[in-house]
C-alpha cells in the first residue's frame, strides 16, 4: 500500500510537472503573440520612415531628370560640333571645334623677323633695349589673342615671331610690331601729353548709337596737369591726336579740360577697331622701332596628320575609362560616364570662350585635368563601395563617401591650380598654353566631380538602383 501510495504521489508530481510546462508554453505563446503587434507597428514604422524620406513621387522625379539631363548632353553635343545659324536675335555660333584654334606645332604658321632700330634723338645709346621689347610684344600678341605665338631676340638688333597663322596676317603682325605711341599735340605741333602719361584704357559704348564705341583715356596725376595747363591755352584751338605720328581724330577745345579724361572716337567708332587700339596704346609704346626684313609660312612641327591622331587618342581615353567605370560600378558606373560627358562639353565650352590655342603641351593639360576628373570618380565611388557593404542606406552611403573624399580631391585640385597659375603668370609660348588649358580643366573637373558627380549619385539613390550590392560593383 505505501508503494503503491508513493507511485500516485510521483505520477501526481508528474502531471503537475507537465502542467507547469503546459502552462510555460501558453505563457510564451501569450508573449510572442504580444510581441506580434510589436514587431508589426515597428515594421509599419520604418516603412512610414522610409515612406516619409522617399516619397511615393521621388522616383519618377528622379527617373525625368536623369531623362532631361541625357537629352540636354546630346542637344549640347549636336550644338558644340555643328553650330547654329545667325538670326536677329541669335548670334551665330561657331562649332567649338572650329573655335577652338591650333598652335604652331600642329597647324603651321607664319614665321617673321624684325629689324630693331635706335628712336630718333637717342643715336647715342649703345644698346638696345630688346629684351623690354620683346616682353611687350609679347603681351600685345596676347591681347590679341594669340598667347601661343613664340617672340624670341635674335642676337642684339633684331626680334624674330612664330605664330600659327598665314601669310594673310601680315597685317595683323604690322599692326602689333607698330611703336604705339600716342601723342596730343597743340596746333604748333607741340606734345602735350604722351604714351607715358595714360594710366589706363578702356572702350565703352555709345547708349545713343547701336554698336558704336569710343576709346577713354584716363590720364596719371603728372598727364592730368599737362593736359589740364595745355586745354587752358589753347581755348578756341584745335588739338591733334595721333598715333605714330599718324593723326587719329581732332578735339576741339571749348574750356580747359580737368578731368584727365580724354575720348577718342566720338561713339561711333566700330567695336573691333575700338579694342584694337586700346589694346595697343593700354600696353605702352615700344622703346624702340622696328622694320619687317623677312616672313614666311613655316609647317607644323609635329606633322598635318598630328592634330587628328590627338583627338583620336583622346577619344579613346575617353571610351576605356567608360568602359572601366561600367565594369567596375555598374549602375554608379554609368553615373561616372555621364560627369565624364558632362565634364567633356564644359572644357570645349570654355576653350572656345577663351579662345584657347591648342598645341602639344595644351593637350597634355586636357590629359592631366582628364587624370583628376577620373581619379575623383573613382575616389568617390570606391568609398561608397565601402560603405555599401556595411548596410548604409543609399542616401546615408552617399553623404558618407563625399564627406570622406572631398579633402583630398579638393587638395590635388588646389595644388595643380597653383602650378598652373604660376605657370601662366611667368611662362610664355606654348608654356602660357600649357598653362590656361590646365587651369581650365581642373577646375572644370573638380567642379564636376564635387556637384554634378554627387547630384546624379543622388538621382540614382532616389530612383532605387544603388539600394543592391549587386547593382554599385
Amino acid at each position: 500500500m505505501a508503494k503503491e501510495n508513493k507511485a500516485n504521489a510521483n505520477m501526481a508530481n508528474g502531471n503537475k510537472a507537465i502542467g507547469s510546462k503546459a502552462n510555460g508554453n501558453k505563457d510564451g505563446n501569450n508573449k510572442a503573440n504580444q510581441n506580434k503587434p510589436n514587431q508589426n507597428k515597428a515594421k509599419t514604422g520604418n516603412k512610414k520612415a522610409n515612406a516619409k524620406r522617399n516619397p511615393p513621387n521621388a522616383r519618377l522625379v528622379s527617373l525625368i531628370s536623369l531623362g532631361v539631363i541625357l537629352v540636354l548632353i546630346l542637344c549640347t553635343a549636336l550644338l558644340a560640333f555643328n553650330g547654329f545659324g545667325q538670326g536677329r536675335l541669335v548670334h551665330y555660333m561657331q562649332p567649338w571645334h572650329k573655335a577652338i584654334g591650333l598652335g604652331l606645332d600642329l597647324r603651321g604658321g607664319v614665321s617673321a623677323v624684325y629689324q630693331a632700330k635706335q628712336l630718333e634723338g637717342e643715336a647715342g645709346n649703345t644698346a638696345l633695349p630688346i629684351d623690354q621689347a620683346v616682353d611687350m610684344l609679347r603681351n600685345r600678341l596676347a591681347e590679341q589673342g594669340i598667347a601661343e605665338a613664340a617672340v624670341s631676340a635674335l642676337g642684339e638688333d633684331r626680334i624674330r615671331v612664330e605664330m600659327p597663322g598665314t601669310l594673310a596676317d601680315e597685317a595683323l603682325l604690322d599692326t602689333v610690331f607698330t611703336r604705339a605711341l600716342f601723342e596730343v599735340k597743340d596746333p604748333d605741333g607741340n606734345t602735350m601729353v604722351e604714351s607715358k602719361h595714360i594710366q589706363s584704357v578702356r572702350v565703352v559704348s555709345n547708349t545713343n548709337q547701336v554698336g558704336g564705341k569710343y576709346v577713354e583715356f584716363t590720364l596719371t596725376p603728372e598727364g592730368k596737369q599737362l593736359y589740364a595747363d595745355g586745354t587752358k591755352a589753347n581755348v578756341g584751338k584745335t588739338l591733334s591726336i595721333e598715333l605714330d605720328g599718324q593723326a587719329l581724330s581732332s578735339l576741339s577745345v571749348d574750356a580747359a579740360v580737368t578731368s584727365g579724361k580724354i575720348y577718342l572716337g566720338n561713339g561711333v567708332m566700330a567695336e573691333a577697331q575700338a579694342n584694337s587700339l586700346a589694346s595697343m596704346i593700354r600696353l605702352g609704346a615700344l622703346p624702340l622701332e622696328l622694320e619687317r626684313t623677312e616672313m614666311a609660312e613655316v609647317s607644323a612641327t609635329l606633322g598635318a596628320e598630328a592634330a587628328g591622331k590627338i583627338v583620336t587618342a583622346l577619344l579613346i581615353a575617353l571610351a576605356l575609362i567608360a568602359a572601366f567605370m561600367l565594369v567596375r560600378y555598374r549602375v554608379f558606373g554609368a553615373v561616372a560616364v555621364i560627369a565624364l560627358a558632362i565634364y567633356s562639353l564644359l572644357v570645349l565650352f570654355l576653350l572656345a570662350v577663351f579662345g584657347a590655342q591648342l598645341s602639344l603641351p595644351g593637350v597634355v593639360g586636357i590629359a592631366i585635368s582628364l587624370c583628376l576628373v577620373a581619379d575623383g570618380n573613382v575616389l568617390l565611388l570606391e568609398r561608397h563601395r565601402e560603405d555599401a557593404k556595411g548596410g548604409r542606406a543609399a542616401r546615408n552611403k552617399l553623404q558618407s563617401a563625399y564627406v570622406g573624399v572631398r579633402p583630398a580631391i579638393l587638395d590635388a585640385s588646389i595644388v595643380a591650380i597653383i602650378v598652373a597659375l604660376v605657370l601662366l603668370q611667368f611662362g610664355t609660348g606654348a608654356i602660357r598654353g600649357l598653362a590656361l588649358t590646365l587651369v581650365i580643366g581642373v577646375a572644370t573637373s573638380l567642379f564636376t566631380v564635387m556637384f554634378i558627380s554627387r547630384w546624379l549619385l543622388k538621382l540614382i539613390a532616389d530612383i532605387g538602383a544603388g539600394n543592391r550590392q549587386s547593382n554599385v560593383g
